[in-house]
């Protein structure tokens, strides 16, 4: 078993009934940016990004972060 970083800013988004512009607007990140967290379509985690976007939500970085376990794409002896 493996384990790979999720952003799940998506879900927070939908229980706080938030749309993308409208965080955007709230942590001063840009549209572009907000809507790759958005789609976990990140390499790169920002450390100002994650502040600004976890500051507009109230919320911790946990909330929008997971570590999941996944399937290792390795397989032993393959």
């Amino acid at each position: 078993m493996g384990a790979e970083i999720k952003v799940i800013l998506a879900e927070r988004l939908a229980q706080m009934n938030i749309t993308r512009y409208r965080l955007a607007q709230l942590s001063g990140v840009s549209y572009p940016n907000i809507d790759a967290y958005y789609k976990d379509r990140i390499s790169r985690f920002n450390k100002e990004t994650l502040l600004r976007i976890c500051l507009a939500l109230d919320c911790q970085p946990g909330d929008i972060i997971r570590l999941v376990e996944t399937e290792d794409s390795i397989k032993d002896g393959a």
